[in-house]
């Protein structure tokens, strides 16, 4: 197949700097409740290794910072910026 990178580019350009443009005027709920329903994650078990601990539980969420919001077999909900991710 052939396709005309620089149509390809300025498609991808144009839907960027909508998206951008609404979330500069206030659309981050709207942009973090996209980004969780195009998300794999949520629902899903898993075990975090980080430097000094490990965590498993469920992905509840993703929070506004970016964070998995995990919630483990107690009912803790730990959040997750950092770390390898498996599912289990």
């Amino acid at each position: 197949h052939h396709y005309d990178r620089a149509h390809l580019l300025a498609s991808w350009i144009d839907c960027f700097a909508a998206e951008y443009q609404q979330l500069l005027n206030g659309g981050r709920n709207r942009l973090m409740e996209h980004w969780q329903e195009l998300s794999n994650v949520i629902g899903r078990k898993v075990t975090v290794s980080r430097i000094n601990d490990t965590i498993s539980g469920t992905v509840s969420a993703i929070r506004h910072d970016g964070a998995l919001q995990v919630q483990t077999a107690d009912g803790e909900i730990v959040p997750v910026l950092s770390g390898d991710v498996s599912y289990n």
